[in-house]
């Protein structure tokens, strides 16, 4: 499990420095409460920082006795501040409250106080308090399941924290280690480690222990995700030391969790067991969400060592808990493993009710509109990251402009002798350019009729291309995929007959490759004719082409944002050129990420290719004729492409069109 969203204790702990030496010296509950008291109807002393501070430290003291008394003193310590327009102990204060309703479960109450602090903090432009709101918001949306929500959210708090300076240097990186969190669990593990690699490098600088463990820890997460779990326990044992070290309880508890869901991924069970011991033994007040993961690993390593009444305790344990604060993974998950629980024990009424209400959910939560929703968002953000530069190039262009215009005013005085001359020597030269464009226009015309032939003998290439793939794509499908569909239908019959069978060595096996085979035979029939693009537009052909590319060894997104529709030559012709870049990185690459981006500016269509695979030498003799096919296609349409790659570090492909072109086609 990822910690992926920053709990709100930790605005708090932020600011812990800013304010203890400030700290009033507490002589127990009732005189603090009482001074406290005094210090409110006492006119101007009770304005002052100090005052404030000594609020939220008593509070702070009664949280876990008196919670009712504790909330009434965080709530003068924001009234307080907010009067006195203080951002920084707004902030505080307000994540007290949050961070109380959370640890007692009353998530519909946090809710309520961060929708109402949100109106306030804008109109008053506290923006470190709005920060506090919107990853407040981020939270409750994520545990929902609503992750383009949260995205969004999330989003905002990190817009605000690099536009306007904070007072605290480690609120940006905590906001990027939040948005991390849901890049995971959306699947976007590489958009996730590129966050955190940035959050890390701040921790590190500012040496922050506290947030730089919570980064190892969903560092740790993304790299299990993505396979590599020896760089995953190094993360997250880094992070346990720290935690152990400094006494962070709720990092305790992840790293404790990470590295048991880490153990169990290896079959390592046992030692997934002492993690988990150890962290539903630690005390103190913590998000119960915490709990319920623990529960659900605990179950699921117990269920991997055949202890089926122990797994079946944690799992409805965990369960039950889920399903009372609303979390919905683990109420997914819940439902999940008691479905394979008991299908395994021949209970399959309840395997199958589980596993209905699993499908459910994760259909709900994880489904393609979610995931396209966040990177819309992610598109969003870092466009606005662009315009921002532009901005900045734009003011230094009209600087310079200003510039040259007083030195043409220089120029003009200088210029102006010179006019009869030049009006002798412009009549001149235009008898040459006479000459000359009556030239020109015979080339040109003579270029464009060749451009013309070029296209359509482009044309008749793609329709002849075309029509062969359609034949090759209906015999996999119909013939070779017919074959391979009645075969497993037979051995399925063969098997319900005689039973013995399912006992045979490598009967399962068989059974398994295939339906891999049929599986690979489809996909590929289905990518020789993208009947999708007949049926769709090219953006939901994409999309589609991407999900059936990606795999747990090759991730593959798709950032589009093309308003204007192209007939669909066009779009078959732009789908081939992507179609012909995937599968080189699919073939040759070995890359873990890659993402297709379509924009339309200005007129100019741009098709955009990336990978982190190893690379090429790109001048190196001996390639491969996709790529010089690719090229010639590109410029029939006077299109422009760069293919940059460096051994090791990726490749990048670049193409641009004309879209009236495009259009013609």
């Amino acid at each position: 499990m990822i910690h992926s969203y920053f709990n709100d204790l930790f605005f708090r702990q932020l600011l812990f420095i800013l304010r203890s030496f400030l700290h009033l010296p507490l002589y127990g509950k009732g005189a603090c409460l009482l001074c406290l008291m005094s210090c409110i109807t006492g006119g101007a002393a009770a304005q002052d920082t100090k005052a404030i501070s000594a609020l939220v430290d008593s509070g702070a003291g009664l949280a876990n006795s008196r919670p009712e008394a504790a909330l009434i003193l965080y709530r003068k310590a924001f009234d307080l501040s907010v009067h006195e327009r203080r951002a920084t102990e707004a902030m505080d204060a307000f994540s007290h409250i949050i961070t109380l309703y959370n640890n007692a479960g009353r998530y519909d109450e946090a809710l309520t106080e961060a929708r109402r602090v949100q109106h306030l903090a804008a109109s008053l432009r506290l923006y470190e308090l709005s920060m506090a709101v919107y990853n407040s918001l981020a939270n409750r949306f994520q545990r929902k399941g609503m992750y383009d929500s949260a995205m969004h959210y999330y989003y905002a708090a990190v817009t605000l924290a690099e536009r306007h300076k904070v007072s605290n240097e480690a609120i940006l990186p905590t906001l990027y280690a939040n948005l991390s969190g849901v890049l995971d669990i959306t699947g976007d593990d590489g958009k996730s480690i590129f966050y955190l690699r940035k959050a890390e490098a701040i921790a590190r600088n500012i040496n922050h222990e506290h947030l730089l463990a919570l980064i190892l820890i969903n560092k740790g997460n993304s790299f299990a995700n993505l396979g590599q779990i020896d760089s995953s326990t190094r993360d997250l044992k880094e992070a346990l030391a720290i935690a152990r070290r400094k006494h962070y309880l709720q990092w305790q508890h992840l790293a404790l969790s990470n590295l048991a869901g880490n153990c169990n991924e290896q079959g390592q069970y046992r030692e997934a067991i002492v993690y988990l011991e150890e962290a539903l033994a630690l005390k103190g007040a913590v998000d119960p969400n915490y709990k319920v993961t623990n529960l659900s690993l605990m179950g699921r390593a117990w269920m991997a060592l055949g202890k089926d009444r122990l797994a079946e305790h944690y799992l409805l344990q965990s369960l039950e808990m889920a399903e009372a604060m609303n979390v919905v993974r683990g109420i997914t998950q819940g439902h999940e493993l008691l479905a394979s629980l008991y299908a395994r024990q021949g209970r399959f009424k309840e395997a199958y009710h589980h596993q209905g209400r699993y499908q459910l959910m994760k259909d709900s939560t994880e489904g393609k509109e979610t995931r396209y929703n966040v990177n819309q968002l992610e598109v969003r953000y870092r466009t606005a990251q662009k315009d921002k530069e532009i901005v900045q190039k734009a003011l230094q262009i009209s600087r310079q402009k200003t510039q040259i215009k007083q030195r043409n005013l220089w120029i003009l005085g200088i210029s102006a002798g010179s006019v009869l001359l030049a009006v002798v020597a412009a009549l001149l030269y235009s008898l040459y350019r006479s000459n000359w464009h009556q030239k020109r226009f015979q080339e040109e015309k003579l270029r464009s009729l060749e451009q013309e032939q070029e296209i359509g003998q482009l044309k008749a290439m793609m329709q002849g291309e075309e029509k062969e793939r359609i034949r090759i794509a209906q015999d996999l499908h119909d013939g070779i995929g017919g074959m391979l569909a009645s075969i497993k239908m037979n051995l399925n019959a063969i098997q319900e007959e005689q039973p013995e069978m399912r006992t045979l060595a490598g009967f399962d096996k068989v059974s398994g490759m295939l339906a891999d085979t049929a599986g690979e035979v489809r996909k590929t029939a289905h990518n020789l004719m993208p009947d999708a693009l007949t049926r769709q537009s090219l953006r939901e052909a994409l999309l589609l082409y991407c999900e059936n590319n990606s795999s747990s060894q090759l991730q593959v997104d798709l950032q589009y944002d093309v308003a204007e529709a192209c007939n669909k030559a066009a779009e078959l012709f732009l789908y081939r050129i992507v179609q012909e870049l995937v599968q080189n990185i699919v073939k040759h690459a070995r890359a873990s990420y890659a993402v297709i981006q379509l924009m339309l500016h200005g007129g100019r269509l741009s098709i955009t290719v990336e990978d982190n695979g190893r690379g090429f030498d790109s001048d190196a003799p001996g390639r491969g004729a996709g790529l010089p096919n690719l090229k010639g296609r590109v410029e029939t349409l006077q299109g422009y492409i760069s293919i940059a790659s460096r051994s090791g570090k990726g490749t990048t492909a670049h193409i641009e069109f004309d879209f009236s072109k495009l259009k013609n086609l």
